[in-house]
């Protein structure tokens, strides 16, 4: 995907994996001074980065995650485009978040990203539901604390779900990756999924996008609702770290990322 940016831009440059364990990611931020102009950061590392880097930007310090960090003159600055690149692959669907009730599935660093992003695009009521009840509090409270505001979030539990059905249902955990169709745990999935207050959603947006048909979006189908994966998101994020790194505007390059992945 980036390669093709690099080819689109003009520009002579690569980007390459590293798999760092996250007790060696001390040592990676050192080397990387040095020797990148910039990265991506994914999980397990989006929180715990941030207290590593020399600068974050205001949008970062709201998420609480960074994903895309700058390397200037040794200084590492990081940034978050997982937010407005999630809300640019809505709009690519035809969804304008605006006014939306929405549900948002997780709290880790995609959802910290996913809920900040619809708060600034003007979603009505977000709730956040978690495997752990106390990881949605935690999460509902830290984001209230950086700035979100607290009638906008609330936590959805199954003792007391919000009043409201939601018209837009996100899955921002990671349940459902790597898990292929015809196996029990995408048959188990799949269940767990259909349980969700689907009767009066429009659109359901997985951040999961391997694999291509997941879970979620089975259970969405199921129910009659329209859903993407998380490729558009992918290449929209993509295309904002890429804007990062070089000064390339991302509509320039976002279209020559988006050929490169496989249909949605």
């Amino acid at each position: 995907m980036h390669a093709a940016a690099f080819a689109a831009a003009g520009i002579a440059g690569s980007y390459e994996a590293f798999d760092v364990a996250p007790d060696a990611l001390p040592a990676f931020l050192s080397r990387a001074r040095s020797e990148l102009d910039g990265f991506n950061v994914t999980v397990p590392h989006k929180v715990a980065v941030v207290r590593a880097l020399d600068a974050i930007d205001a949008h970062a310090s709201t998420i609480g995650a960074v994903n895309t960090v700058r390397v200037v003159a040794g200084r590492l600055e990081g940034t978050n485009t997982d937010a407005p690149g999630f809300i640019r692959s809505l709009l690519h669907a035809g969804i304008d978040a605006k006014g939306s009730d929405v549900l948002v599935l997780g709290a880790g660093g995609a959802a910290r990203a996913a809920i900040v992003g619809l708060a600034n695009a003007g979603t009505r009521r977000i709730a956040v539901s978690a495997r752990r009840a106390e990881a949605e509090l935690a999460l509902v409270r830290d984001l209230v604390d950086r700035g979100v505001t607290r009638s906008t979030l609330s936590c959805w539990s199954s003792a007391s779900p919000p009043a409201f059905s939601p018209d837009l249902v996100v899955n921002a955990s990671s349940a459902g990756m790597g898990v292929q169709a015809g196996s029990g745990e995408f048959e188990r999935l799949v269940a767990t999924f259909s349980t969700l207050p689907w009767d009066r959603a429009r659109f359901a947006a997985d951040l999961v996008y391997v694999p291509g048909a997941t879970a979620f979006l089975a259970a969405a189908a199921a129910a009659g609702v329209r859903g993407e994966n998380g490729l558009s998101m992918l290449a929209a994020q993509g295309a904002l770290a890429f804007e990062a790194w070089t000064g390339v505007p991302s509509d320039r390059v976002v279209d020559a990322m988006r050929r490169t992945l496989p249909p949605a």
